[in-house]
C-alpha cells in the first residue's frame, strides 16, 4: 500500500541519517585523536602530515581536508602552533638559549623557525622575550 511505501521510505531516510550522523561522530574522534597525537608529540622533530596519515592510517588530503574543516586549521598550522605556544613558554626563562629552545620544540633549523615564529606571532623571538621580560 501507499502508507506501507511511505513509511519504508521513511525507515531508510532515518537509517541514512543515522548513519552519517554517526560517521561525522567516527570522523570527528579521530580527527580529535590526531590534535591529542600533535599536542602530546610536538617535539617529534619528524612529525608530518606524512607521517599522522602513516600512524593514522589516513590519505593525507582527506585528513588535511577533514582536520581544516573540523579544527578551522591546518595541520602543519596546527603542529606549528604547539610548538610556539612551548616557545612562548620557555622564552620567559631567560637562561633557555632560543637555538635550544627551538631544537627542544622539534625545529631542525633556525631558518624554520624563525620564518614560522615571525608569522605567526608578528616578531622574532628575542623581540618576543624582549617585551614580555619588561612586563
Amino acid at each position: 500500500t501507499e502508507h506501507a511505501i511511505y513509511q519504508l521510505l521513511d525507515d531508510l531516510f532515518q537509517d541514512m541519517d543515522g548513519r552519517i550522523t554517526s560517521n561525522e561522530q567516527a570522523q570527528k574522534e579521530k580527527i580529535d585523536s590526531i590534535a591529542k597525537y600533535i599536542e602530546e608529540n610536538y617535539a617529534d622533530c619528524n612529525l608530518c602530515l606524512a607521517k599522522l596519515c602513516d600512524i593514522f592510517q589516513m590519505n593525507q588530503s582527506y585528513l588535511s581536508r577533514t582536520f581544516k574543516s573540523l579544527r578551522g586549521i591546518g595541520v602543519l598550522d596546527f603542529i606549528h602552533s604547539q610548538r610556539l605556544n612551548h616557545v612562548k613558554t620557555l622564552l620567559k626563562n631567560p637562561d633557555n638559549s632560543i637555538d635550544a629552545i627551538w631544537e627542544a620544540v622539534g625545529y631542525t633549523n633556525r631558518r624554520t623557525f624563525n620564518r614560522t615564529f615571525r608569522k605567526l606571532v608578528g616578531m622574532s623571538a628575542s623581540e618576543y622575550r624582549k617585551n614580555i621580560l619588561q612586563q
